[in-house]
């Protein structure tokens, strides 16, 4: 599956859940109480206030390149200080990714997999964190030194071959926001 028929795959996935809150969440307010209802009203509530952002970083660590991000955050003259750890944990979170399925092809190996959580689910957790934590300790280091050679460091210029500007679209995302914040506030405060 190519880059952008993941990003519709993941798009249509998060609509479905922040779809089926709304709806689990209505029909638990209008027909049940206790133990169930609190349950259902907890789960909707935590997936219709974390699928959008985990949506929208998502979208944001697929659609963009490292040097446009680098590019963008240089020209709103942010310090370096804060740019090269935003670019590193950028980084890091990928490649922890790409290890995560390394480790769950090789769980499969082995036979363990989360239907064998509810038999063994001390030794499936184990296989699965000791190999994380191993691997994020040297993937860490692994990718500070890879900010170092790329010429990553505080204070030193660099070079960038993005050229980042504002469009059309931008200004127009930006007006709309602009709008919905002032509805928002001028509701609240009216």
């Amino acid at each position: 599956m190519d880059a952008v028929g993941k990003e519709v795959f993941f798009f249509i996935k998060g609509t479905l859940f922040l779809i089926c809150a709304v709806v689990l969440n209505q029909v638990v307010i209008d027909n049940y109480s206790g133990v169930i209802g609190t349950i259902a009203l907890i789960f909707s509530g935590i997936v219709l206030r974390m699928i959008p952002g985990i949506m929208m970083g998502y979208y944001s660590i697929v659609s963009t390149k490292m040097s446009d991000l680098v590019e963008s955050l240089r020209k709103m003259k942010l310090p370096d200080f804060i740019i090269i750890p935003v670019l590193i944990m950028f980084r890091f979170l990928y490649s922890i990714k790409e290890d995560y399925i390394f480790i769950n092809e090789a769980m499969k190996m082995h036979g363990l997999t989360m239907r064998n959580f509810l038999k063994e689910p001390i030794r499936v957790l184990e296989y699965k964190t000791v190999p994380l934590l191993m691997c994020s300790t040297k993937t860490a280091d692994d990718v500070a030194i890879s900010a170092m050679t790329r010429g990553m460091e505080v204070g030193a210029q660099r070079t960038s071959v993005s050229e980042v500007k504002l469009g059309i679209a931008d200004y127009l995302m930006y007006i709309f926001i602009g709008g919905i914040v002032f509805i928002f506030l001028s509701s609240i405060y009216a």
